[in-house]
Order: C-alpha cells, then structure tokens, then sequence
C-alpha cells in the first residue's frame, strides 16, 4: 500500500492528500500517463472518504481522460477502477448518469475477464492439439449472449420503471404545488427507495450472472476436456503393450503433457467454483475454506452445528459470502484468530465470524466498496437475508448474517 493510502485509511486525509499530489507530479514530469492515473484514483478516493463526491468525481475524470486512448492491459484494468469510483462518486452526487459508468466498469471488467479465459484455452489446444477444447468458446459465447439478455431485460425494466415514477412525481409537482411539504417530503423519499432498489437488482443481477458462468465453465472443464484428455491418455497407455516395454520417448512426453493439462484444467475448475463444496456441501468447504486461508498470521476456526445439504445455488451464495469477509479480514484486519461459527436453527442459516483484528468505527463507514461490503450486502439482500456488524476500534470484529433455508430440489453431481 502506498503511504498516501495508509495516511486515507488512518483517516489523516490532509497527508494523504498531500502525498497522493506528489506521485501526481512527479509522474507528470516524467509524462508517465499510467502512474498519473493510478495516482489520480487514490486521491479520488481520498476525498470519496472525506465526502467530497465533487471533488472525487472531478479528479476522476482527470484520471479516465490521460488513459482514455491507452489500450494496454494495465491502462484497462485503471479504467475499470476509475469508471467504477467515478459512479459510486456520482450516485452519492444523485446524478443518474451513475449508473452508464457503472455500465461501462462492468463491461471493461467482463472483457478482462473474457481475455483471460480465452488465454488459458488457447495454451490448452496449443499444447494437446485437441479440437474439442472449442467447444469451451462455444459454451462460453452462449453464457456471455444469456447474460447480456438478462442485462438487458433488466435495465431496460429498471430505466422504465425510473422514467414511469419520476414522470409521476412531476405530474404530481405540477397538480398539486399548493399541498403541505410533508406530502412533497414522503414523494422524495419514495424516488430515494426506487433508485436505492434499482441499484441493489442490477448488482444481484451482475452477482448472478457472474456465479452461473464462473459455475458452468467450471462443470465444463471438469465433465468435457477433462474426460477427453483421461480418455486420450487411456489410448496411449494402450500401446505400451506393442513395444515390449521400449516405449517411445514422443509416447512418453506426450503422456506427461496431458498429464499437466489435466492437472491444470482441474485447478481451473476448482478456482472457478469449490469441487469440494458442489461434492460434499457448506459443512466440509467452510472447513477446507479455513484450512487454505489460514498461515502462519491467521488462525482460522469452525464451528458447524446441524448443516446438511441444500439447494446447491443457495449453497454457493453462502460460501461466496463467507469467502468474501475472509478476504476483507485478510485485507484489513490484521488479526491473529478468527472464528466461523455456522449452524442451521429453526429454518435459517446463521453465520457468525469474529476476528481479533484491529477493528473500526462502524458510525463512520462512508465507503463500504472499500471494505468489500457492497457485494456481500446485496448477496445477502437477495437471500432476503439481514446481517449486522459489531465492532470497535483495537477491539476486533463480529458479524452475524441470519438467512432462510432453500431446500434443494434435486441432488447435484460433479
């Protein structure tokens, strides 16, 4: 972390400010446009912290605008971040072009993301020469063409239904000037739920759709390619029996490729979605979750009371949420022990993690992005779930999420 980010996380804005200027100016003169932008989203994010959304939007923009016509990786994944911040600024500013930059982070980091699987299956065929590997594309053009259907059903509800209500309030405005200010108030308050609700169905329907490709590619790798190099391997182990044990040195080679190739679409596979979660349930992957996070800094515990199987997509979201305040425990908390505490009573799931980290003032969150709560919120809020947060400063963290069971309805293999 750089020190005008330590300085902004100690809430010391004045140094932070002031040593985020500096890498600003310093990379101007060397003309370094990419460093100058990095520079220029943390110390947008500064003022994001200190409430000053125009400020931030401002310096934003300034960011976008010196990599705008850059095409490398690094300047694509800065635009993400700045685009990302640029929204989140601007929807604090209530300006509803928010959500097109919003847009646009989102469609930066798909396209990322699209490059980086597409890499990964061309050094697979380079390497097997196995023409069946395109089906991998085939399926990942199908999943990418269903979740911009849903994208765009979803926003185009969404910008109806904003367009409907804020017409109604101007009718309402007009007809009725002469009403006491209570009924304007109750009207303003309405326009704030529908935006807040709007947001929360395009980040559920973004965590979604994320969840079902990362799921399906996973299941394809696993049950397809890897069958097929198992299958192909077979062959080769066939014609031993022809050489009288002198086997060819390319037979051998070729083996020890596949070998790798397989043993790299499982890792594949097992990064996109838990194996152990979709073959055994939340009881074993939350403690195989434990066991891969903790070190030699981080001890992590479990506690599991009567968790049985359930609806897998249910399953999935639940360990998605847990993974993602380990990594923000991880990021942020310092701490030493950490406990996760997970049981099923009368027909809910509770989840309770506590740390022994340093803790934070929860009356002065002013960026949840910052501290990864925005996606776990709206997971939760999906879940028609409620979660809160109990913590002080150098004192640790506890935060207990309750959520309704979703029985599964059929069981699911891998």
């Amino acid at each position: 972390m750089n020190l005008s980010g330590i300085y902004e996380q100690d809430s010391i804005f004045d140094k932070a400010i002031n040593y985020a200027e500096k890498a600003i100016e310093i990379n101007r003169k060397i003309n370094f446009k990419l460093n100058q932008a990095s520079a220029k989203n943390n110390l947008g994010n500064i003022y994001l912290s200190m409430g000053d959304f125009e400020k931030a939007k401002e310096i934003y923009n300034e960011g976008i605008n010196l990599i705008k016509n850059d095409k490398s990786p690094n300047a694509i994944r800065y635009k993400a971040k700045l685009y990302y911040n640029l929204a989140w600024a601007m929807r604090n500013l209530k300006d509803y072009k928010a959500y097109d930059f919003q847009e646009i982070s989102y469609e930066i980091e798909d396209g990322i993301r699209d490059k980086e699987i597409k890499r990964m299956v061309e050094e697979i065929t380079t390497k097997n020469n196995v023409e069946d590997v395109k089906r991998i594309e085939e399926n990942k053009r199908l999943i990418a063409q269903r979740t911009f259907t849903i994208y765009g059903i979803g926003s185009f509800v969404i910008i109806i239904s904003l367009l409907y209500f804020l017409n109604f309030y101007k009718l309402k405005q007009k007809n009725l000037s002469l009403e006491l200010s209570q009924t304007q108030l109750l009207q303003n308050q309405n326009i704030e739920k529908i935006k807040s609700e709007s947001q929360i169905r395009i980040l559920n329907a973004t965590i979604d759709g994320k969840e079902t490709e990362r799921k399906e590619i996973a299941e394809t790798l696993h049950d397809s390619v890897s069958a097929l190099l198992s299958s192909a391997n077979l062959h080769l182990m066939a014609t031993n029996q022809y050489f009288n044990g002198n086997t060819p040195l390319e037979i051998s080679k070729t083996q020890e490729i596949i070998k790798e190739a397989s043993q790299k679409i499982r890792d594949l596979s097992h990064t996109l979605v838990s194996s152990v979660l979709l073959k055994f349930g939340l009881n074993f992957a939350v403690k195989d979750l434990a066991a891969k996070y903790s070190n030699s800094n981080l001890n992590i515990e479990t506690e599991t009371h009567n968790i049985r199987r359930y609806e897998q997509n249910f399953e999935i979201k639940i360990y998605n949420i847990i993974q993602e305040f380990l990594n923000n425990i991880l990021k942020h908390s310092k701490a030493k022990n950490t406990v996760i505490k997970l049981q099923e009573k009368e027909g809910a799931i509770v989840l309770q993690i506590s740390d022994d980290g340093v803790g934070f003032d929860t009356s002065k969150i002013t960026n949840k992005d910052g501290l990864g709560l925005n996606q776990i919120e709206a997971r939760i809020h999906v879940l028609k779930g409620n979660f809160s947060i109990d913590s002080k400063i150098d004192e640790g963290t506890s935060i207990i999420i309750k959520v309704p069971v979703l029985e599964r309805t059929t069981v699911n293999h891998v």
